[in-house]
């Protein structure tokens, strides 16, 4: 072979190994974009390892967060944020009313409450006028509370109030109707019974009548009750009375009661005065008089309206 031909023959030699994958970059431990390390087989491969999957983080419960917004009002439970939730209609003498719904409880939680951040002290409430005790050991004092310590694990609400003078209360309770809290308590929680609410008006011992549940509720989402054609007589000491916890209290009466022309009418004082009977509130009964007694009953948002009924 002649030489001239063999300097030809050689650049073809190396195109041929440039072709054929000579000049292939050295295989890196970690996987391309787009391919899975189960289709590409590496000598370290069955000798690695793999990492253990990290612990899982604890529920938080219904939109908890690890970490304040630090904007508006939020409580923290435990370890975690809820935003508290403006309802759109504030209670019965509050300026604002707040809701955080579904919260996980844990037995000692601390509870508390933080305006743009900084910390702000509240009052204590409890609803006594359905016989059910808060959420919390801490209860209504002349002095409010920093912090409030759950008493025992459950799902439930918190109600939180800006009160008229601009103060804040509190109330923490497990769901009393419907929900995974229904029963008050969770699975530790000795298996105690729902609170079923019925209603009822009372003079003493006597029942004066029942209100029946229609089934609805009003514009602010309060279960009704209705009773109509109910006599009422001078001198009776009538009062709610819940028939399921035997709690009985007052609620504001509405001002278009017994022929009132407007919300803030007192035209049922002419025929109700609040009286005090030991350590009880209860309407004594002025004159004679037959009324339709519709009701409206929510978590510190009763009331009641009388109406005079018409003669037969």
């Amino acid at each position: 072979m002649s030489k001239k031909l063999l300097l030809t023959l050689l650049p073809l030699t190396f195109l041929v190994a440039a072709c054929s994958g000579a000049n292939r970059p050295a295989q890196s431990s970690s996987q391309p974009t787009g391919v899975s390390a189960s289709s590409v087989s590496t000598p370290e491969s069955s000798s690695v390892e793999p990492d253990p999957d990290p612990e899982p983080e604890p529920d938080p419960g219904q939109e908890g967060r690890t970490e304040p917004v630090g904007i508006g009002f939020e409580v923290k439970v435990g370890q975690y944020y809820y935003e508290l939730v403006e309802n759109l209609l504030p209670d019965e003498g509050r300026n604002a009313s707040y809701t955080a719904s579904d919260v996980s409880f844990e037995t000692g939680d601390k509870v508390s409450v933080t305006l743009n951040g900084e910390a702000v002290e509240i009052w204590a409430e409890a609803d006594k006028n359905h016989g059910v005790y808060p959420n919390y050991d801490e209860r209504p004092q002349d002095s409010k509370y920093g912090e409030f310590t759950i008493t025992e694990g459950a799902i439930g609400n918190i109600y939180f109030h800006v009160n008229s003078d601009d103060s804040y209360s509190i109330w923490i309770t497990p769901n009393q109707e419907g929900g995974e809290g229904e029963e008050g308590g969770g699975e530790e929680g000795g298996g105690s019974e729902p609170v079923v609410n019925a209603y009822a008006i009372y003079a003493g011992d006597e029942k004066v009548c029942d209100l029946t549940m229609t089934g609805t509720k009003d514009y602010q989402q309060r279960d009704q009750a209705e009773a109509k054609g109910v006599s009422l007589t001078a001198g009776q000491q009538i009062a709610l009375t819940n028939t399921g916890t035997g709690a009985s209290w007052l609620c504001p009466i509405e001002g278009w009661s017994f022929g009132g022309n407007s919300e803030s009418s007192e035209a049922w004082k002419a025929y109700l005065e609040v009286v005090t009977v030991g350590e009880a509130q209860v309407w004594e009964v002025k004159q004679d008089v037959t009324v339709d007694i519709y009701a409206k009953f929510a978590w510190g948002n009763d009331s009641i309206y009388f109406g005079i009924a018409a003669a037969e």
